[in-house]
């Protein structure tokens, strides 16, 4: 596991310094130190690798980060998370991939089925939860509610044109999540996302 997170680690630095052309299977043996068949030996192709970097950086890939607090409470802690990668410094991994796959189809499949829809998962999935327990509508529509939810991140992301953070990402949730929810008491406190006492 240690050289996985070694070649995982190199092609991160390849990424983050250039573009997804940049990336090459003998590029990421080279700067990680090991042979071209040690990369072959966990991944098929370069975009795999790519996808595997996307969501090391994107945050954890488990949606109870607080398992005694409730569905939504996690939900907000996950886009509170996003903020931080689409923000941040690892952003340039993203928007990078985003531009190469509109010329790369391979790379355009790996994106939506390894990255996006495994992202979009851990966020439906904590709205199925939260409809479950009554602090969602049974009407709500999870897809709906995820695009509705994460596209105004990557909207400032792509475009540019302001900044990504937790604020916008808690004002974003305010405004999309407590209107749908039936009882829920949208005000948190601090950096965990638990709901305050009324």
């Amino acid at each position: 596991m240690r050289t996985r997170k070694k070649v995982v680690d190199a092609a991160r630095r390849i990424m983050r310094d250039g573009e997804f052309r940049s990336l090459t299977m003998e590029g990421v043996a080279r700067e990680a130190s090991v042979s071209k068949a040690t990369v072959y030996r966990w991944w098929s192709n370069r975009a795999s690798v790519a996808m595997e970097v996307l969501l090391e950086v994107a945050g954890p890939g488990t949606p109870y980060l607080e398992p005694e607090a409730g569905p939504l409470d996690n939900l907000r802690l996950h886009i509170r998370i996003a903020a931080d990668f689409l923000g941040g410094p690892d952003r340039s991994l993203l928007t990078g991939i985003v531009a190469d796959m509109q010329h790369d189809p391979e790379l355009a499949e790996a994106f939506r089925r390894d990255y996006l829809e495994h992202r979009r998962s851990l966020v439906k999935g904590l709205m199925r939860d939260a409809i479950e327990v009554g602090d969602l509508g049974a009407e709500v529509d999870p897809d709906v509610l995820t695009d509705r939810l994460i596209g105004p991140l990557y909207y400032r992301l792509l475009l540019g044109h302001a900044q990504v953070d937790r604020a916008f990402a808690d004002e974003i949730f305010d405004l999309t999540v407590a209107p749908a929810g039936s009882g829920w008491d949208q005000r948190t406190d601090g950096a965990s996302g638990k709901r305050r006492a009324r």
